[in-house]
């Protein structure tokens, strides 16, 4: 994220005020509140594009490198998280203006958010360019198609474009490019379903410029293991399986973002024990009424269930029955899938070599819900759990007896004479407090005999 190496030119007139366009977002979460204002966002971005216009580019940079201090307070990823689904259909031009925004306008987890959106569709764009490239018959051809179509890219970049990437940005994506292109044919010890360019497309694509090992999925949700990307924990079986997706995907113009999105499901099943630390929603949550909370799946994504459950196709595909089963549970998945159950059915259709229900074209363009009610239905339960009255509460040191208690014939033992805490704690009584340890009448400790009663 450091762009402290970014071209600077003072001179680059800045980009004509953006349009905002008219979509509603919401946060995937359970409440249905949030729905995010569209005149809000709208007044915030331009409110930014005029902070934006008053500020010189060389000081745009500096306030990414001010955010990116490895002193300031660490920005939560589930906080980043809700930020990148909020602005998830906004364009990079509004992504840029909302990550270099130098006022107060947008928060900082907001402006790290619309950096990675917008990182995310240049990705995208190369991902393309790599498609294109490796169809070349040789690896010198393929460099210089992928060279002129990322030259001509970053060309199109606007003003604020340029600033979100470093002065290296088209020889680091140029290297990485010929790195993974060549390095299989030179490494000896790779499996032979490695030994491809789609297994270079595919590590290229989820993993960046290198592939790193599987990471362990029985060592818990370890600070460590929380902070890493679910594609880490993907098995060699599990990256192979991929490559051929890829492959798929290349010679039947399916979006790669329907593999991703399955890469992404089944590394969140590994990362966690291939399910077996995650509870089912379905068992045990409710609301602040007592209502229990019950999450199932949309109608449309449920018939398709169903369906390829119901399926010959499942039984010979090379897919993971145990992710299968737990992909579609609604109470392990419902609330956290990214991917498509209709591209799920037709990839266990492809791999078993029977027909297809749903044609490939239909998968040409991923289509993202925009709207929590498209990706699953909440309900709660008519009936009410009421949490039982306790005999006795306690408040800031403070215990007394309810009226439950009372009915019960609980009661409380005061003593006094051997403690009592001060009731205010000003500067003035602490000195007080202490002295207090000592019972003034038998001149014993009466903190361990506290201690010592409980």
């Amino acid at each position: 994220m450091d762009i402290s190496g970014s071209k600077l030119n003072a001179n680059v007139k800045l980009p004509a005020k953006a349009s905002v366009q008219k979509h509603t977002y919401t946060h995937q979460a359970v409440s249905q509140n949030n729905n995010i204002s569209i005149s809000s966002l709208a007044l915030k971005l331009r409110d930014a594009q005029q902070a934006i216009g008053k500020t010189q580019l060389s000081q745009l940079a500096q306030s990414w490198r001010q955010l990116n201090n490895p002193s300031r307070p660490h920005i939560h990823p589930e906080v980043v998280g809700s930020s990148k689904r909020e602005f998830e259909k906004l364009p990079q031009q509004q992504l840029e203006i909302i990550a270099l925004d130098p006022s107060d306008t947008f928060s900082d987890s907001e402006k790290l958010a619309a950096y990675q959106m917008w990182h995310m569709h240049d990705q995208n764009v190369h991902t393309k360019f790599r498609r294109d490239a490796v169809k070349m018959d040789s690896d010198i051809d393929a460099k210089a198609q992928f060279k002129q179509s990322l030259d001509t890219h970053y060309e199109g970049f606007s003003p604020l474009g340029k600033l979100m990437v470093s002065n290296q940005y088209k020889e680091q994506a140029l290297s990485q490019f010929a790195s993974n292109i060549t390095h299989l044919e030179r490494d000896t010890t790779v499996s032979p379903a490695q030994s491809n360019k789609y297994y270079a497309l595919m590590v290229e694509d989820l993993f960046g410029e290198h592939e790193p090992d599987v990471r362990s999925k029985v060592d818990g949700m370890s600070l460590s293991n929380l902070n890493t990307h679910p594609y880490e924990f993907l098995t060699q079986g599990d990256r192979n399986l991929l490559s051929e997706m890829y492959q798929y995907g290349e010679e039947n113009n399916v979006d790669l973002k329907y593999i991703r999105q399955f890469a992404s499901d089944l590394g969140n099943y590994r990362k966690h024990d291939d399910g077996k630390r995650l509870s089912n929603f379905n068992q045990g949550h409710f609301d602040e009424h007592g209502h229990q909370l019950t999450v199932q799946f949309i109608q449309k994504d449920q018939a398709t269930i169903t369906d390829l459950l119901a399926g010959d196709a499942l039984s010979a595909s090379p897919i993971d029955k145990g992710f299968i089963s737990f992909i579609t549970e609604p109470g392990t998945s419902a609330l956290s899938h990214q991917g498509s159950f209709q591209f799920l059915q037709h990839m266990v259709e492809v791999t078993a070599k029977t027909d297809t229900s749903i044609p490939a074209s239909e998968f040409s363009k991923f289509q993202s819900p925009t709207h929590v009610d498209e990706r699953y239905i909440m309900t709660k339960s008519d009936s009410v759990v009421i949490k039982p009255e306790p005999d006795v509460v306690c408040k800031n040191g403070h215990c007394e007896v309810t009226d439950k208690g009372r009915e019960n014939g609980v009661t409380l033992e005061q003593s006094s004479q051997d403690f009592e805490f001060g009731t205010a704690l000003d500067a003035t009584s602490i000195d007080a407090l202490l002295q207090q340890r000592i019972n003034a009448e038998t001149q014993q400790n009466a903190w361990y005999k506290w201690l010592a009663n409980q």
